[in-house]
């Protein structure tokens, strides 16, 4: 998890990878947030899906998915394995999002 990565390769604040973060796609919205101790010092990112304007796919080294939008959660990225970022990339489109 990065939040307002909305440069290049190291733009954004914290940076999380698995397994201190998770995401939860709700049936109106998405949470990024932190787990166990980080959730204490780093608040979730909630976001409408009606606000994200496309998903982009290939961000940083690993491929991470990076939610853009108009609003102060531009730019939020969460990093998933392969496996994982396929069913993740298939239930986004579902949901009817713009994937890059």
């Amino acid at each position: 998890m990065r939040y307002r990565a909305r440069g290049g390769l190291f733009s954004g604040g914290a940076n999380l990878s698995w397994p201190l973060a998770v995401l939860e796609l709700r049936p109106d919205s998405i949470r990024v947030a932190p787990r166990w101790l980080a959730n204490r010092f780093l608040p979730p990112v909630e976001i409408a899906l009606t606000e994200i304007t496309t998903v982009e796919t290939d961000f940083g080294l690993t491929g991470g998915l990076r939610f853009r939008l108009v609003g102060p959660a531009d730019g939020t990225v969460f990093w998933a394995k392969r496996r994982t970022k396929v069913a993740l990339v298939d239930a986004l489109r579902r949901a009817g999002l713009e994937i890059d």
